[in-house]
């Protein structure tokens, strides 16, 4: 779509970059009322090997405790992810690519890797819907991602209309 189309409305890298410092903020610090009032279920989450499906608040929370946990037991210090790019493809719908880094104490304990993440407005507030993240393990809560040699972030399922529901 023409960006033109969406120049009146608010930068959505800004929306975006918002977005993923929240997210890394609330895992960080194990708030996952903040984490949660940012996601949608379903939610879908794809890797290079594994499209899952996220399908309530309960499965959600299982798995972002673990990936605190996994943070912490790795003594990461620093979850950044990074945008390099957010467009509006709706007015009410961003799609976005970032890159993630994971430090401990200015150590990287994991590459770089690539990752898309759609939002879309519900109500007044941006909610994350899909994401895909070029990790081989979907499961990274329970361990740390890996990323293989060249990493390939897939694209982005279809966008789901009505149904997807905030926490």
């Amino acid at each position: 779509m023409n960006g033109d189309a969406f120049s009146h409305l608010p930068d959505p890298m800004k929306i975006y970059q918002e977005h993923l410092d929240a997210l890394s903020e609330a895992l960080l610090n194990r708030n996952f009322s903040a984490f949660a009032r940012r996601m949608a279920v379903p939610n879908v989450v794809v890797t290079e090997t594994n499209k899952t499906t996220i399908k309530s608040k309960d499965e959600m929370a299982v798995i972002f405790y673990a990936l605190h946990a996994s943070l912490k037991s790795q003594r990461v210090t620093q979850y950044l992810r990074i945008a390099r790019h957010a467009e509006y493809k709706e007015c009410d719908h961003i799609c976005g690519e970032h890159e993630t880094h994971i430090f401990s104490s200015g150590q990287r304990i994991v590459e770089p890797y690539p990752n898309r993440v759609r939002l879309e407005l519900m109500g007044t507030e941006w909610i994350e819907t899909a994401s895909s993240n070029a990790v081989t393990n979907f499961h990274a809560a329970r361990n740390m991602p890996r990323v293989s040699a060249n990493p390939v972030v897939q694209p982005l399922p279809q966008r789901q209309m009505p149904g997807n529901e905030k926490f």
